[in-house]
């Protein structure tokens, strides 16, 4: 189960702003983001993202310091994480369910320096979250539970009293130079996730990390030109701003989201945009398979990739007409994909859930106490090591020690445990 050097390494680009450049280069006028209402190309979404940077930039934001986005999945967003990476500043993504409390943990853990939040999403008053996860957000910033949150910038019509409007962040930052773009082995993203542990842990990711994934799981889809992605993954989950923004950019092939996946709003995008790659779990293709809207075989999609069991596996491919759809599998972590069966291997295969490691990585199944690779067949835990591993957890060395494990002997010297399952005969890709 391993794969020493990348096949067609020189074809990823070294940083996500280098992703969007190339898209706009190839493509400009191409849709990069469609979504509630909105559209934008690869070149527009540039040109406002870079708004954003200066933006940051005049608000004396610099490279490493860390940026919170709370929105949901749309244009904003990616102009929003486009302009923050393009700073060398890190983005952190809020889930925007969370609870007040939640958040505010999210953004003390983070070490938040700056929030762009929008005002309202769904049925939820962001300002009246605002207002409970600082206190003080009224009258002053930061507020006692934030003391590093010094500027809030919201979009929309109305700011409490210490918080900026979108418009009057983007006007400071007319006419400011640009710093030097961020380096492959800077921090993009952190990334909280729960892993094996109920306590949230901040997962360090990298502009390599992101835009390699991005592409070997494109690769693996068979994106190209021309493709339409339909992804409600939540933009602050991995699996959404890896393998649904970043991965529209690196293939430069256009995205469709959502605020809220339903199965009569999904089959209504596949069928308007005519998308032929999609995203999606056991619970989202159910939504869709279940849908009275639902029509078998009179839909325009290819494939795409989905964590997914066989069985409803099956069901994309046939009734959806779906055959290239591959599965994959991965953690926050490590990208998050580390191995996914490719658009070409037998249909067979990929409706079982045979997948095999992107090229770089290496998958073992071993014991979880002595670390011994197991023979095919035994239950054990799954350790992958190679481009896709994280920095590390943020502010948690004990955490990083016990989720990394050097090895010595060979390099990369780092693996990363995944979880636990069975042994079995993966082949090398």
């Amino acid at each position: 189960m391993q794969n020493r050097q990348p096949s067609g390494s020189s074809d990823i680009p070294a940083t996500i702003c280098e992703a969007l450049d190339r898209a706009v280069a190839l493509r400009p006028d191409t849709e990069a983001l469609v979504g509630n209402g909105e559209r934008i190309t690869f070149d527009r979404l540039r040109n406002e993202s870079l708004k954003v940077a200066r933006g940051l930039v005049a608000s004396g934001i610099r490279r490493g310091d860390h940026v919170a986005i709370c929105a949901g999945n749309s244009v904003e967003w990616a102009i929003l994480f486009h302009g923050i990476v393009r700073v060398g500043a890190v983005c952190v993504p809020v889930n925007t369910r969370l609870t007040p409390g939640e958040i505010r943990m999210q953004l003390e853990r983070a070490d938040a320096r700056m929030l762009l939040t929008v005002d309202s999403l769904l049925k939820i008053d962001f300002i009246a979250v605002l207002r409970e996860v600082c206190s003080t957000v009224d009258t002053a910033l930061p507020s006692p539970e934030l003391p590093l949150l010094t500027d809030v910038v919201v979009l929309g019509d109305a700011a409490p009293g210490t918080c900026r409007q979108y418009a009057d962040f983007l006007a400071k930052g007319e006419g400011v130079d640009l710093p030097a773009l961020p380096e492959p082995d800077d921090v993009a993203l952190i990334q909280f996730t729960s892993g094996s542990t109920s306590f949230p842990k901040a997962v360090l990711l990298t502009h390599a990390n992101m835009v390699t994934d991005a592409h070997f799981l494109g690769e693996r889809m068979g994106a190209r030109e021309g493709d339409r992605y339909l992804s409600a993954r939540p933009f602050f989950h991995v699996a959404g701003s890896t393998l649904a923004v970043v991965l529209s950019a690196v293939h430069a092939i256009t995205l469709v989201t959502m605020h809220r996946f339903t199965g009569e709003e999904a089959l209504r995008l596949i069928r308007e945009e005519a998308c032929t790659l999609t995203s999606g779990n056991d619970t989202m293709y159910l939504m869709m398979l279940g849908s009275p809207d639902f029509e078998p075989h009179s839909y325009t999609l290819r494939g795409g990739w989905a964590a997914i069991s066989p069985a409803i596996m099956r069901r994309a491919v046939e009734e959806f007409g779906a055959e290239q759809t591959v599965t994959g599998y991965g953690l926050s972590e490590a990208s998050p994909n580390i191995m996914a069966s490719d658009h070409t291997d037998p249909v067979e295969e990929r409706i079982a859930g045979w997948m095999r490691p992107h090229p770089g990585l290496e998958v073992r199944i071993c014991n979880p106490t002595s670390g011994l690779e197991l023979p095919r067949g035994q239950k054990g835990e799954i350790r992958v090591r190679g481009w896709c591993v994280m920095k590390g957890y943020y502010r948690d060395e004990q955490a990083t020690r016990e989720t990394m494990t050097a090895d010595a002997s060979s390099r990369p010297a780092t693996w990363v445990s995944c979880a636990r399952t069975t042994a079995s005969p993966l082949s090398d890709g």
